[in-house]
This record gives C-alpha cells, structure tokens and sequence, in this order.
C-alpha cells in the first residue's frame, strides 16, 4: 500500500460515481473529522481520482483542509471499478447488535455520536433507549409538540413500529 501526501485541490472525485452524497452527510462527517480526527484516508488512482472517500473528501473540502494522505492504488482499471463498488455496497450488507449499541451508548460521555444515530439526543433520554433494541434500522425523526413538551417519533422503515421518546 502507498501512502502519498496531495494536496485537495489536485484530487478529482470519479466524475461516474453511483453513490449519492447529500450535504447531511458531508456535515456529519465533516464533524467526525473535527471531533477524531481524519483517520481513514482517501483512495485514489494514479491519476488522483477517487476510488472511495468521496463524502469524506467534500467534508475535507469543506473544512478548508489543504492536504491530506492518500493511498495511491496501482491496479487495473477494471479492478478499481469493482473495488469502488464493493466499497460502498459491503457496509449496506451488516447490521446493528441493538443491545451491544444501547450498552455502548450508555456508557458514553458525550451525545455526540447519539446524534450521529438519530438527529436526536438520546443521551438525555437514556431510559427510553433500550426501545431502540427493536431489530430494524432507526428510521425517519420526527419532531411533534404537544402541551409544550417535545416527543420525538423515530419511525422502523421495516416494519414502520413507532418508538416514541418525550
């Protein structure tokens, strides 16, 4: 593996990339890279295209970074194709141990990475957590008032359960 230092504005994103990157997305890996650091780095071909790291790439972008270190892959176009696929597909195929996730949670310091999760701040609602047990992905966050107190709703995308947290 070799590890270059490039500067961002050499680096070009894969002009054909199928993944969609919105701007949540580039803001809350932005704040991971304030919060840890940039710990996973870009890769790129030779002629500094990227293979994978797009979103961290426009987070980078973002945040005003000048240079970073990249791996430079020297392999065969058709390889580096499938390898930018697999990438983005192999981290769909896992899924979330939601009682190892609530046990990780609650021993957390920081709502940061809560929010990560949900757009919410679970951890001042840690007794309400252990509903997120519930073996699907955390879906949509819904923000309701009623009687001035704030319920959130995060809502199963399959098989659309309703946890609610006042």
């Amino acid at each position: 593996m070799k590890t270059k230092k490039l500067k961002l504005e050499d680096i070009k994103p894969y002009w054909h990339n199928p993944r969609k990157i919105n701007e949540d997305a580039i803001n809350k890996v932005a704040e991971s890279i304030k919060q840890y650091g940039f710990n996973q780095p870009l890769v790129v071909d030779k002629e500094n295209v990227i293979v994978v790291g797009h979103t961290r790439y426009f987070a980078l972008k973002k945040l005003g970074v000048k240079e970073v270190d990249a791996v430079v892959l020297d392999i065969a176009e058709e390889k580096i194709k499938e390898y930018r696929l697999a990438d983005n597909r192999l981290n769909d195929l896992t899924q979330w141990d939601f009682d190892k996730l609530y046990s990780e949670l609650r021993r957390m310091d920081s709502g940061y990475m809560t929010d990560l999760f949900t757009g919410i701040d679970i951890k001042s609602n840690l007794t309400d957590l252990k509903e997120f047990e519930h073996q699907g992905q955390f879906g949509d966050v819904v923000d309701q008032r009623e009687d001035n107190k704030s319920k959130q709703n995060i809502i199963c995308p399959e098989c659309h359960h309703e946890f609610i947290i006042d």
